[in-house]
C-alpha cells in the first residue's frame, strides 16, 4: 500500500469533486435562464431543489439511525430554514445506502408526521456525542424554529441513497445526451474542462458562487468546437495556479536563469513550470497514449527549436569567453524562446502559452537534454 502524509486530504477532495459532478449534472439538465447555486443554498441548489451531497468510497457504507450525514443534513436545513423554505424538495444525495434494519429504511415512504415520530424515537433511544449537537438543534424549538417548521422540512426531505461513487458517476454523466456530439475519446477532457469552469466560478466569486445557465451554455458552445474533432485542447485546469516559489530555488532551470541574470523572470518561470508539469501529470492519468506524444513534442519539436535558436544567436558571439556578450545573447535566446509560436502536441489543439513555456523550463531542468541558456567558453566553464 502506498504511504501517504497523515494530513492527506484526497478523500475530502473526492467529496468536493462529487459535489461539482452533481452541480454539473444539474447544469446540463437545466433550462435556459436557470441559476444553479453552489454552497449558498445547500451543497447544490436548482430552482426547486436543494441537495446535500455525501460521497463515501471504499468499503460498503450504510446510513443508520445515528449517522452523522443524516443528522447534519437535517440540522443544516433547520438552521437555514429562511434560505431553503421556498424549495419543494430537500434531498440528501449520497453514495451510502440505508441500513435495512434502521428506522430510516422507510423514510421516503413516510409522511411528515411519521418522519417526526422516527427521529423522535431515535432521539429518545439516546444518541452518541458525535451527533448530539445536531439532534439538539433539530429539536430546539423557539420563536424562529417551531415544530410546524420542522414538519414542513421533513415533508420535503428525502434520501436519494445508493448513488454511484465518483468514478461510476462520471461514467454515468458521460452517457448523457449532452455529450452526443463529442467523440468518446474527447468526452472526459471536455467534462474536466467544464468542471474546471464550475470550480473557477467559486474561486472568482466566493461570496456568490452560482452558474448562470445561459452563460454556461454560451461557454459550452464556444469551447465544444475544440472537442468535436479528433483533437482536444491541452487542459487548462492549472492555468491560474501558483507555485510556492521558495520550493524551487535549487532546481537546475532556476539556477541556470540566475546565472544569466534573468532573476526578474524566475517567478513567472516557476509558475509556468508548475502549471505545465501538473498538466502533464493530469494528461498521463487520462490518456494512455500521451506519454509518447509528449516525448515527441518535447524532444522533436520544442528542444530542436530552442537549440536552433541558441545556435543562431551564438553566431554573434565572437569570443565565447566574453561573459557580458554571452549573457546578452543568453537573454535574447530566453526571451525569443518564450515567444516561439505555439506548437501542437499530437491529438491536442489548441496548446497554451503556459504549457509551452513550462515545457521549455522542464527541458532546461532535465539532465537528459544538456540544454542551458548559458554559452560556455571553450577554455572555461563559461558563465
Amino acid at each position: 500500500m502506498t504511504k501517504k502524509f497523515k494530513n492527506d486530504t484526497t478523500l475530502t477532495r473526492q467529496g468536493d469533486n462529487y459535489q461539482y459532478i452533481v452541480a454539473f449534472e444539474c447544469c446540463i439538465n437545466a433550462k435556459e435562464g436557470d441559476i444553479i447555486y453552489i454552497e449558498q443554498r445547500g451543497d447544490v441548489a436548482t430552482g426547486d431543489t436543494s441537495f446535500e451531497t455525501k460521497h463515501h468510497s471504499g468499503e460498503e457504507h450504510k446510513i443508520s439511525d445515528n449517522h452523522e450525514d443524516f443528522w447534519k443534513t437535517l440540522k443544516n436545513w433547520v438552521v437555514n430554514y429562511d434560505v431553503i423554505k421556498s424549495y419543494k424538495y430537500l434531498i440528501l444525495f449520497t453514495t451510502s445506502d440505508i441500513y435495512a434494519k434502521s428506522k430510516l429504511s422507510e423514510w421516503n415512504k413516510s409522511d411528515r408526521t411519521n418522519k417526526l415520530q422516527i427521529i423522535t424515537e431515535i432521539k429518545e433511544n439516546g444518541v452518541p456525542n458525535t451527533i448530539k449537537d445536531f439532534v439538539n438543534k433539530v429539536f430546539e424549538y423557539n420563536n424562529v424554529h417551531t415544530q410546524n417548521i420542522l414538519l414542513e422540512i421533513l415533508e420535503k426531505f428525502s434520501i436519494s441513497d445508493n448513488q454511484p461513487v465518483i468514478q461510476n458517476k462520471i461514467e454515468e454523466v458521460l452517457q448523457h445526451p449532452f455529450f452526443s456530439t463529442i467523440p468518446k475519446n474527447n468526452r472526459r477532457g471536455f467534462l474536466n474542462m467544464l468542471l474546471g469552469e464550475i470550480s473557477a466560478q467559486g474561486r472568482d466569486n466566493p461570496d456568490d458562487w452560482k452558474i448562470n445557465i445561459t452563460e454556461f451554455k454560451d461557454f459550452v458552445s464556444y469551447n465544444a468546437r475544440h472537442y468535436t474533432s479528433n483533437t482536444q485542447p491541452i487542459p487548462d485546469l492549472y492555468k491560474g495556479a501558483f507555485a510556492e516559489t521558495d520550493n524551487y530555488a535549487d532546481y537546475p532551470f532556476v539556477k541556470d536563469m540566475k546565472e544569466v541574470e534573468l532573476d526578474g523572470e524566475v517567478r513567472d518561470a516557476i509558475n509556468d513550470y508548475f502549471r505545465a508539469t501538473s498538466t502533464v501529470t493530469h494528461l498521463l492519468q487520462n490518456d494512455p497514449f500521451v506519454n509518447q506524444k509528449l516525448s515527441d513534442y518535447q524532444d522533436d519539436v520544442i528542444l530542436k527549436d530552442i537549440n536552433y535558436l541558441k545556435e543562431e544567436l551564438g553566431v554573434d558571439i565572437v569570443d565565447k569567453n566574453d561573459k557580458p556578450r554571452c549573457i546578452k545573447q543568453s537573454k535574447k535566446c530566453y526571451f525569443q524562446a518564450m515567444r516561439i509560436p505555439l506548437k501542437l502536441v499530437e491529438g491536442y489543439d489548441p496548446n497554451h502559452e503556459f504549457f509551452q513555456r513550462g515545457t521549455i523550463h522542464s527541458l532546461v531542468n532535465s539532465n537528459n537534454n544538456d540544454f542551458s541558456w548559458k554559452y560556455k567558453g571553450e577554455e572555461t566553464d563559461g558563465l
